[in-house]
């Protein structure tokens, strides 16, 4: 594992406010809601946890990316994202609504990747450095626990090579189809 650099380190670094607030055991964040998707979270969520997880210039990956939430959040605190949608519509929509984005002289077009596509397969995902926000991932960071490498800044950040994240990734379970509710007058 490589060492983080006190440059990376000072632009990673949190204010006491920041940390005050974003280590309560209850977040007070207002809802939001997008004209283009039904299911959308405020950006202040993927904002606090990039803070808190992740060095600058590291990659978040979003395997269901839908809007561009997390993109919206990581590109402006300088952490690349890959963003993975099976939507093409959601796809486009990441790409015109987060393609300002920028930190410093550094553009959406450096700091942002946007894939239409499968997110079970990440066979394009170079070995790196990679944080994985909760999601259905969640059940994909339980996963890769055992193999992954488990660093402490304040709090536990993931590490791991793009080929550890593929194999899990293929290990969940697929939802093939879904049967409708019964209805309740027969």
């Amino acid at each position: 594992m490589q060492r983080v650099s006190n440059s990376v380190k000072e632009k990673s670094r949190l204010t006491r406010d920041e940390w005050r607030e974003y280590t309560k055991t209850v977040w007070r964040i207002a809802n939001t809601t997008h004209a283009e998707h039904p299911a959308v979270f405020p950006v202040e969520i993927p904002h606090r946890l990039i803070k808190l997880f992740s060095w600058h210039g590291e990659t978040v990956l979003d395997p269901f990316a839908g809007v561009g939430t997390t993109a919206e959040a990581a590109v402006p605190l300088g952490r690349k994202a890959l963003c993975v949608d099976q939507n093409r519509k959601y796809t486009d929509i990441i790409r015109r609504d987060c393609g300002h984005l920028k930190n410093g002289h550094l553009t959406a077009a450096d700091l942002m990747d946007v894939v239409h596509g499968d997110s079970r397969d990440l066979s394009f995902v170079e070995n790196d450095s990679l944080l994985m926000p909760g999601d259905p991932g969640h059940a994909v960071m339980s996963a890769l626990t055992e193999s992954l490498e488990s660093v402490g800044r304040g709090a536990s950040r993931v590490i791991a090579d793009g080929a550890a994240i593929r194999e899990a990734w293929a290990g969940c379970p697929l939802v093939t189809a879904i049967d409708p509710l019964p209805d309740p007058g027969n």
